[in-house]
C-alpha cells in the first residue's frame, strides 16, 4: 500500500510541477518511496527545500535534509538546499542564530513559500520519524502515554489531536517543550498555505492503521490534496 500510494504521488507530481518549481519535502518512508518513484529528469531546475528540522539523534526514517538530497540526485539542474543543525534547544534560538547568515535566512524564509509541500501523516508509533521519534528520545514518552495527551496524529512534526486541533502551548508541559523545538513549517501555517489556490500542499499517506491519523489532518484542512489507499479512502467516506 505505502508503495503503491508513493508511486501515484510521483506521477502527480511529475503532472502539476512546473520549470523552476519550488517543491518542500517533510519525512518518512512514505516519502522515500516518492523520491524513489520521480522519473530521472522529467521535472526541469526544480528548487528543493525541507519542510523541517528537529533534533534527534536517533532517526529511524528519513528527515527532511535527507530527502533533499536524494531528491536532488534525480534532475541535474536541481537547486538543493539544507537547514544545518545547530546546537540549540528552540525554535527561537535558531533562528536567532541564523540572522547573523543573510543567506541561510532567506533559505529559510523561502520554505514557507514554495509552490509545493510533500507531507506525510504520522499516527502513534514512536519507532517512526518525527515528532513520535522525539517524543521518545528527548522526554522518554510511550505511544499510549503520548494518546493519553490527546495525541492521534502528527504532520511535519506537529502533533494534532482527533479534532484535527495542532497541540502547541502551554496547556501540557511535555507538549509545549517538545513543540518548543520544532523547526520548520507547522500545522497552523500549513492549513494557512492550504487555503492559496496556487499552492499544492500535498499529503500522502495511507494503509488502515493511520485511518484515524489521517481523518484528524483533514479535520484540520492542513492540506488541500490527499493521496491515499482505496481502503482508507472508503473508511473515510464511511466514517
Amino acid at each position: 500500500v505505502q508503495k503503491t500510494i508513493a508511486r501515484e504521488a510521483a506521477h502527480y507530481i511529475q503532472e502539476v510541477a512546473w520549470d523552476g518549481v519550488q517543491i518542500g519535502i517533510s519525512c518518512g518512508t512514505t516519502l522515500y518511496y516518492v523520491v524513489t518513484y520521480l522519473e530521472p529528469e522529467r521535472l526541469t531546475n526544480p528548487h528543493i527545500y525541507p519542510l523541517s528540522l528537529t533534533r534527534i539523534f536517533v532517526m529511524p526514517g528519513l528527515t527532511s535534509n535527507a530527502l533533499v538530497g536524494m531528491m536532488s540526485t534525480k534532475y541535474p539542474d536541481a537547486i538543493a538546499y539544507n537547514l544545518p543543525s545547530m546546537p540549540v534547544t528552540s525554535r527561537k534560538e535558531y533562528e536567532a542564530q541564523i540572522k547573523a547568515n543573510p543567506e541561510l535566512q532567506k533559505i529559510y524564509q523561502d520554505i514557507w513559500d514554495v509552490d509545493i509541500m510533500l507531507l506525510a501523516i504520522g499516527h502513534l508509533a514512536v519507532d517512526k520519524p518525527g515528532f513520535m521519534a522525539l517524543a521518545q528520545q528527548e522526554l522518554n514518552l510511550t505511544a499510549e502515554q503520548l494518546a493519553a495527551k490527546g495525541v492521534v496524529a502528527e504532520i511535519n512534526h506537529t502533533p494534532i489531536n482527533d479534532k484535527g486541533e495542532p497541540l502547541i502551548g502551554k496547556k501540557d508541559k511535555d507538549l509545549a517543550a517538545l513543540t518548543d523545538r520544532i523547526i520548520g513549517v507547522m500545522a497552523p501555517e500549513l492549513r494557512e498555505k492550504a487555503t492559496q489556490e496556487n499552492k499544492f500542499i500535498i499529503a500522502v499517506a495511507g494503509g488502515l492503521e493511520k485511518t484515524e491519523a489521517i481523518r484528524a489532518c483533514l479535520k484540520g484542512r492542513f492540506f488541500n490534496v490527499l493521496i491515499t489507499d482505496a481502503y482508507v479512502a472508503e473508511a473515510l467516506v464511511k466514517g
